[in-house]
């Protein structure tokens, strides 16, 4: 036999707006429980918990049966003055990610710690990382602490969550800038100059590598070969990688060259 849909609850709580929702529940005397929580929870200090059944983030019974059972405690999550190796050490071992990954995070971990404690705790995170973010610039490493950041950050946020004053703080730690890898490249007349620059055996080499796109391995040891109006250039990382380009000029064979 059915016990009836479901009574919505329709209410203003003090501090946190309008809660407009199904209840979950049949009975007027379980509904006016479950509005008589959501008012008193605040008064409590939970207020967060409130808004999250507010926003759908939370289900309005799993609160009702924690807050009869007086284990609301449970919903917080991690609390910042825990200790840090019990939260760290199993999401280490378990959180889907590639190996390479996981190996980044224990040593991003490891450089945090490095102070020699035994005990680090939860909240001490952005000092730690604040720390490290000093270190690494006084030595010019920012991609190792923009490594370790995404680290704390993935952290905080599988463990504790998104939205936790911690979690935001770290995510206002700002990075390092990296240094841009590689030179932009020479406009058609610049590198027109270089080769009447250099002239000669230097000349030829430079021009022969700016048109085929090889570089100094390439052209002096992998080897190339004249085919016809080409210039084959094998690749010995990926044969997929291998080209040819069309000869223009003279190209003259480096040593090493096949």
């Amino acid at each position: 036999m059915s016990r009836g849909a479901s009574l919505p609850i329709d209410i203003i709580v003090p501090g946190v707006g309008r809660i407009k929702k199904q209840s979950g529940v049949t009975t007027k005397p379980e509904r006016d429980d479950l509005c008589a929580m959501l008012r008193l929870l605040p008064k409590q200090g939970h207020v967060a918990l409130v808004q999250d059944v507010q926003a759908g983030r939370r289900a309005l019974l799993e609160v009702y049966a924690h807050f009869t059972a007086g284990t609301l405690a449970q919903l917080h999550g991690p609390q910042d003055d825990q200790p840090l190796a019990p939260l760290l050490e199993p999401w280490l071992d378990t959180a889907m990610c590639a190996e390479g990954t996981r190996q980044n995070r224990r040593d991003a971990f490891r450089a945090l710690q490095a102070d020699g404690r035994r005990v680090y705790l939860l909240q001490e995170l952005p000092a730690m990382l604040r720390t490290f973010r000093g270190e690494c610039e006084r030595d010019r490493f920012p991609r190792k602490f923009n490594i370790a950041r995404t680290c704390v950050q993935a952290f905080l946020r599988d463990v504790v969550g998104k939205r936790k004053p911690l979690t935001l703080e770290v995510a206002d730690i700002e990075q390092l800038t990296e240094r841009k890898k590689g030179r932009a490249g020479l406009a058609l007349a610049d590198a027109i100059a270089v080769r009447d620059g250099l002239g000669g055996d230097a000349g030829r080499i430079w021009w022969s590598m700016c048109l085929t796109g090889m570089g100094l391995k390439e052209y002096f040891t992998d080897g190339w070969q004249v085919q016809g109006d080409r210039i084959h250039t094998p690749c010995v990382r990926n044969s997929s990688e291998q080209g040819s380009t069309r000869r223009y000029g003279a190209t003259r064979r480096g040593r090493g060259s096949s």
